[in-house]
């Protein structure tokens, strides 16, 4: 009688005792955990008849990885095969920010070339859609100058194994 008493007064304690509360990842921890590669990108409405861009990369391509520092370094490099040998291994060299309420991706980076000749700095925000530990969703709109389409990209990364 006694150990089914007892059992009644620390059943309650024990199934009400929560670990401490746990801080949530934020979208900066999961987007610096990884190294991500590239696993698809898309375009809307069509453009030259095509929206799977993704699946015409040279398997070269395919495997580049994106890194985002803690530091807010950011860098793309080529993978295991490179396109072309005498091309750099680090092919976008700059800094990335996320906006306040995480919605917002911000990249300002050099391309660099044959020679480490680097191109002027470009600047490119991406609405982050989805992140998570597993995987990375951008999208991002460019307007034809020629006809003022107005195009939606869409990638999709995920970690590399």
């Amino acid at each position: 009688m006694k150990k089914i008493l007892l059992l009644m007064l620390v059943l309650p304690l024990l199934l009400g005792c929560k670990k401490e509360d746990e801080v949530a990842p934020t979208k900066r921890d999961a987007l610096t955990k990884a190294t991500w590669i590239q696993t698809a990108l898309t375009v809307s409405p069509a453009l030259n008849g095509q929206t799977d861009y993704f699946k015409d990369f040279d398997a070269c391509t395919k495997d580049d990885v994106y890194r985002y520092a803690t530091d807010g370094k950011y860098t793309a490099e080529e993978g295991a095969s490179k396109c072309t040998t005498t091309a750099p291994t680090v092919f976008f060299e700059g800094t990335w920010r996320l906006t306040q309420d995480e919605q917002r991706l911000l990249l300002e980076y050099t391309e660099i070339g044959a020679n480490n000749q680097r191109s002027a700095l470009q600047t490119q925000v991406r609405e982050v859609v989805g992140l998570t530990d597993l995987q990375l969703n951008l999208r991002y709109r460019i307007t034809d100058p020629n006809t003022n389409t107005v195009y939606t990209v869409s990638e999709t990364f995920q970690p590399k194994p």
